[in-house]
């Protein structure tokens, strides 16, 4: 092929950008040449002065290859390298006849970072012996360029290393890690040792960079029960860490080990119900850690397995025993890729032990599914859970399953049956007394749904219809005493609304029901409504509503016989909204209702109820919202079934800053009730007899929620954090032997704490001062830790 030279052509090195010069170095480290064409582009000629040693002319080609005109023609031009080649190619296609891609398999420098750099053609020429090639700034596979953060720098050719065409090239230097011509690897050792290289450098595996840290601390305790004190000093050790395996897509993995070690003493007194006073210390070290396994955590059907071991004397909660909790948790889900279905299948366990209590556990299997298509969706779910307790031989068994299916015929029909089954176990302490009992329950009911199409597509019919069957069994004992009962129903309904404030409604029902102590009987009730409700009346600010019904039942069947049911009700309300601001405002409302039913067994009875309300709203954005609701009620009842019944109610509820450094957030509920019925008793004394009436009263106060204040600049001292929370809980639900496996072993009343946080540095410094009130005793603990951070995870 004839040739002639440019090198006049070529403008000099100073002409060029940086970026440039960079990859001129570069391709002239690898050395070799290669034919342009005769209207070469700016960059192709700046390329090609690099292609030839320095001071050596490049060759200009009179004929222009079929490869690079087949670039001009719109393919993108790109650079690639053979992997066992320092030869350089512009556009190149080594598809098509003629080519000049080079002999070794391409790769596109590009994609460069993180292969093996090709060979290192030609003698260590220019360095003494016994010396290195020495490591400059540059990128795997392109020596000379520099160093880019995260990838490390390789080998610089020596001088007199630059190589020319391919086939001319000599053998590259025993000892260095990369192919031969013979596709093997030199060892790691000397060049010329020979020796193979058994490291992970030859095989092109290496370790996922791991994320670590710790911590390591010291913390005490002072509790104040009722009848008694305790403290401890407990030394803490932690390390944790974090990595993947093979890619994060395949495998993310952390893990944590530690150790506590501590003394503890307490003091108890006569008061506390041991009947004598006397000191206790103990010693004790515990190991603690976890790990977590989160296999194809970004694909459809990830998997998750953790393990948690715990101490309480290491996280500040106040316990009346300490104890140490070990959880284990594993959860398969599954989405397809439509994502029409969602599935998961876990398994949970929970373990507490305590020296004087023994162990305490609670397994948990559960699973869900959904399926929705074309015009139907189903539903799954299911539970099954396990507890059992050493110390007084309380256990449980729970098993849960609802089903739910819904079919779309048309528009206006539609289809519905769900399924729900309970079967529990419970054995559990009652006076001292261990009690037992079971309750199994089966729910079969389904439902179709009718509304007849309306002439006009914008409007709704005004008739309505529904019919259902339910079967519902149900099996329970208590201490060695149990009842079944069956009940097969079927009922129909229809609702007719004759205008936007008049409706009517009919009933049907018919119900067999079969009692274990009884002959089986059949229940039948026809009925019919019809309620009136007016338009909404304005006076002034004040908006005023009001509504009347009545309805008519007739009951056959059952021990009693027939029985007739009339009942009508009137009730009316006004209500003011007062804007306070732009983002806040007040709602008052009173409401009055008066109701009265005629049963022919029972007799007459007439209820009168007074309610009043007040609802404080704020709404400062879309990240700060909160309401306060307050309602009173008063029902009186006279006639049968007199009695009073008192209702209040409190909610709380919001989420909001209070300022740039300071927060609130509130979910909280307060009911107490008061409830007085009245019963007569008839006696008999000095030959005459007498009917007193006695009036029962029952009073209850439920509290639950949450109150969360935060500040992250306390006192207005830099880094100083603080929280203050209260937490309420009346209830006093066993979560743990209901197979909650989150719950904790011990519960409280109400629950008061006070928390400041400081960090110095690595350095971070806590202290908590808490209340708390479970069984009518208050007790109150003092929590100081220090902990010394290291690492970066």
């Amino acid at each position: 092929m004839r040739a002639e030279t440019f090198s006049e052509a070529v403008p000099a090195a100073s002409a060029f950008p940086s970026p440039v010069l960079r990859l001129s170095s570069a391709l002239a480290a690898i050395g070799g040449s290669a034919p342009l064409p005769a209207e070469a582009p700016p960059l192709a000629l700046q390329l090609s002065a690099t292609l030839s040693p320095t001071g050596a002319a490049a060759a200009l080609p009179v004929a222009e290859p079929a490869p690079l005109a087949a670039a001009r023609a719109g393919e993108s031009p790109r650079l690639y390298a053979a992997a066992d080649s320092a030869a350089i190619s512009a556009d190149v296609d080594d598809d098509e006849e003629g080519g000049d891609a080079p002999t070794g398999p391409p790769v596109v420098l590009g994609e460069m970072p993180g292969r093996r750099p090709p060979p290192l053609p030609g003698g260590l020429a220019g360095l003494p012996p016994g010396e290195e090639a020495p490591l400059v700034p540059g990128v795997p596979g392109l020596p000379g360029m520099p160093c880019m953060p995260g990838l490390p720098c390789v080998p610089m050719r020596p001088p007199g290393s630059v190589a020319g065409p391919y086939e001319q090239r000599t053998e590259p230097p025993a000892g260095l890690p990369f192919p031969d011509a013979a596709g093997s690897t030199g060892g790691p050792g000397r060049p010329g040792d020979g020796k193979p290289d058994a490291g992970i450098a030859g095989s092109g595996w290496g370790l996922a960079p791991i994320r670590w840290g710790g911590s390591v601390g010291v913390q005490m305790r002072r509790q104040q029960m009722d009848g008694g004190s305790s403290s401890s000093t407990v030394g803490l050790f932690n390390l944790r860490a974090s990595s993947y395996i093979y890619e994060p897509w395949l495998a993310q993995v952390s893990g944590n080990l530690g150790i506590t070690s501590g003394r503890s003493s307490s003091t108890s007194s006569a008061a506390s119900g041991t009947g004598s006073s006397g000191n206790q210390s103990d010693t004790q070290s515990t190991v603690i850690g976890g790990g977590m396994l989160h296999l194809f955590p970004m694909s459809r059907f990830p998997f998750m397995a953790t393990f948690d071991r715990s101490d309480s004397r290491a996280n500040g909660t106040f316990v009346s025993t300490d104890y140490t909790n070990t959880r284990i948790g594993l959860r398969q889900s599954y989405r397809t890729e439509s994502g029409a279905q969602n599935a998961s299948l876990g398994f949970d366990r929970s373990v507490v032990e305590t020296s004087q209590s023994g162990l305490d556990t609670v397994n948990a299997v559960y699973g869900n599914y959904s399926h929705a298509f074309d015009n139907q969706t189903t539903q799954m779910n299911g539970r099954i859970s396990q507890s059992r307790r050493d110390l007084n031989g309380e256990s449980s068994r729970l098993i849960n399953y609802y089903a739910r299916h819904t079919y779309r015929f048309e528009d206006n029909l539609n289809a519905e049956t769900s399924t729900m089954l309970n079967d529990n176990t419970l054995n559990y302490r009652s006076n001292g007394v261990l009690a037992n009992s079971h309750g199994r329950y089966l729910q079969l009911n389904s439902s179709v749904s009718w509304r007849p199409e309306s002439e006009y597509e914008d409007e709704v019919h005004p008739l309505s219809v529904i019919a259902g069957i339910n079967l519902f069994t149900s099996a329970s004992s208590f201490n060695n005493e149990s009842s079944e009962s069956k009940s097969l129903s079927g009922n129909v309904s229809a609702t007719y609304a004759y205008s936007p404030n008049l409706t009517f409604m009919g009933t049907g029902l018919a119900t067999r029901i079969t009692n274990s102590n009884g002959d089986p009987q059949l229940l039948t009730n026809v009925g019919g409504a019809a309620t009136y409700i007016g338009d909404p009346l304005t006076f002034g600010k004040f908006s005023y509503n009001w509504n009347v019904g009545g309805s008519a039942n007739r009951q056959g069947g059952g021990t009693s016989g027939a029985n007739r049911l009339l009942a009508m009700q009137g009730s009316h309300s006004l209500g003011r909204d007062f804007p306070l601001t732009t983002a806040q405002s007040i709602q008052l409302s009173l409401s009055q209702s008066v109701s009265h039913s005629s049963d022919q067994l029972i007799g007459n009875s007439t209820t009168l109820n007074h309610t009043a309300g007040s609802t404080w709203r704020i709404q400062g954005g879309d990240q700060s919202f909160g309401s306060v609701g307050l309602s009173f009620s008063d029902m009186v009842t006279t006639g049968a079934n007199e009695g009073h019944y008192r209702y209040l109610y409190l909610q709380v509820n919001g989420n909001g800053q209070l300022s740039p450094r300071s927060s609130l957030s509130a979910n909280l509920t307060v009911q107490w009730s008061m409830q007085e019925t009245q019963r007569q008793v008839t006696t008999s004394s000095a030959g005459f007899g007498s009917s007193p009436i006695f009036t029962d009263q029952n009073k209850r106060t439920n509290v639950f929620g949450s109150l969360n204040y935060a500040h992250t600049r306390a006192f207005g001292v830099s880094g100083l954090r603080y929280n203050l929370s209260f937490n309420a809980n009346t209830q006093m639900v066993d979560s743990r032997l209901l197979g909650d496996v989150a719950a904790q072993p011990e519960r409280f009343t109400y629950w008061l704490e006070n928390r400041f946080d400081y960090r110095i540095g690595m350095l971070d410094l806590s202290a908590t001062g808490t209340i708390i009130e479970t069984g009518g005793k208050k007790n109150a603990q003092v929590f100081f830790r220090a902990t010394r951070q290291f690492g970066k995870f």
